[in-house]
């Protein structure tokens, strides 16, 4: 066998990847994994969790079958026991069985007979079960984070000689900053002067439709690509966008887009 330069600077690679290989615990305070065990109809299998807002539940995996297996699917644990608490379901649905349990105000940081015994732990328990059994039966989420319809902000333009422009701007720095430029350029091709006024309306120009998801921020509203703007409108032109750009209604007005649908399925 021969080896060549090439060979040798592969191995001196392959080294040094392993030099560089981590191998020093990240702190507990950068780290929400913890290691836990999984009860199961035969016996406990290991896991790992992330620590959740409630205190003594872990969001884990949920495993079965045999041999034990991962499922896709997800749950919250019990740390002290490894019993799971919620139903399998989505990573969406479990994120907002946290909070929908931190609600709550149960205490389950304890031991499982303790917690056994304690029958506001037990009504959480049911009411849960029924209720994320309905949200994914029906591919919604538990709860909503924020209502959907709000109305749009008044806009801002800029008046000039008792004539407003038609052109409008979603801040007053916005529109401050055209007129300044308008102010400026050579003469001739903008006709402002430095007496330009910033006004602002006084109603909305129509509704916006925002996520109603929890994995959602709250600036995450419906955008009018084909205007690179956000969408500002009539309610029903407005759910029309909204059907072709895949987002989903669900009852009392709520809305999620299309990426926060896929993930309750």
């Amino acid at each position: 066998m021969t080896t060549t330069a090439e060979t040798y600077t592969r191995r001196a690679r392959d080294m040094a990847r392993v030099a560089a290989y981590p191998r020093t615990m990240i702190p507990p305070e950068n780290n929400t994994l913890r290691a836990t065990m999984t009860a199961h109809p035969d016996g406990r299998a290991p896991a790992v969790g992330e620590t959740t807002a409630v205190p003594g539940l872990l969001l884990t995996p949920y495993t079965g079958g045999t041999p034990v297996r991962y499922t896709g699917l997800w749950c919250l644990t019990h740390a002290a026991s490894g019993v799971k608490v919620t139903r399998p379901a989505s990573h969406a649905h479990t994120r907002e069985a946290v909070v929908w349990l931190q609600r709550e105000g149960v205490d389950w940081d304890r031991p499982a007979a303790v917690c056994q015994d304690d029958d506001r732990i037990e009504a959480a328990y049911f009411a849960l079960h029924h209720l994320m059994g309905d949200a994914c039966l029906e591919g919604r989420p538990l709860l909503y984070a924020r209502a959907s319809w709000v109305a749009a902000a008044p806009r801002w333009r800029i008046r000039y000689r008792g004539r407003i422009s038609t052109g409008t701007y979603p801040t007053w720095a916005a529109a401050a900053a055209f007129a300044d430029y308008a102010c400026t350029v050579p003469a001739g091709q903008l006709h402002l002067h430095p007496d330009a006024e910033i006004v602002r309306d006084v109603t909305s120009p129509g509704w916006t439709l925002r996520c109603a998801s929890i994995a959602c921020s709250d600036g995450s509203f419906l955008a009018d690509w084909r205007d690179e703007c956000e969408a500002v409108g009539r309610r029903g032109d407005l759910e029309d966008l909204a059907d072709d750009e895949g987002w989903r209604a669900h009852p009392d007005g709520f809305w999620t887009c299309w990426e926060c649908t896929h993930n309750y399925h």
